[in-house]
């Protein structure tokens, strides 16, 4: 299956899988990526759809943990004294951690049914069938997420 051909859908669920998982936005991109480069280099049959996404969820999340193994390994190697600047880079780490912070506010179900939502952007018919909730139950849960996030500035 060509690159061009790549279910975008199932590439954001991917993508929103990896969020829920704990990984950073840019880093599930990363590695939502890479395991798709492995899916089409390896001999695993992509007709089976549910066999693929189970593939491409472990695959992924090893990917994941192999990172995080690597990253920690290297910040070891670096100098504990190390001069303190504030850069952009820093500001982005704090919002991402108010974020995760506000995010841990929600109920898990609100938690997955916004990263679908906004980070995966499905339509909430389709997050309530991967949750097997009603379509009324996932606008309640986004209505309520989203009141809560507002509250909690």
């Amino acid at each position: 299956m060509p690159l061009d051909r790549w279910d975008q859908a199932e590439l954001a669920s991917l993508r929103g899988f990896l969020v829920l998982a704990g990984i950073r936005w840019h880093d599930a991109e990363e590695c939502a990526q890479e395991a798709v480069c492995r899916l089409l280099e390896s001999s695993v049959d992509l007709r089976d759809t549910p066999a693929r996404t189970s593939w491409l969820r472990t695959t992924a999340i090893r990917i994941a943990i192999d990172r995080n193994r690597h990253e920690r390994i290297e910040s070891r190697k670096l100098p504990l004294l190390a001069p303190h600047t504030d850069s952009a880079q820093d500001r982005d780490v704090d919002l991402e951690l108010d974020l995760l912070q506000l995010l841990r506010t929600l109920t898990p179900t609100q938690r997955r049914v916004i990263a679908l939502h906004y980070l995966a952007d499905w339509p909430t018919a389709q997050i309530s069938e991967e949750l097997g909730l009603s379509p009324v139950a996932v606008r309640v849960a986004l209505s309520r997420a989203r009141r809560k996030l507002r509250s909690s500035r």
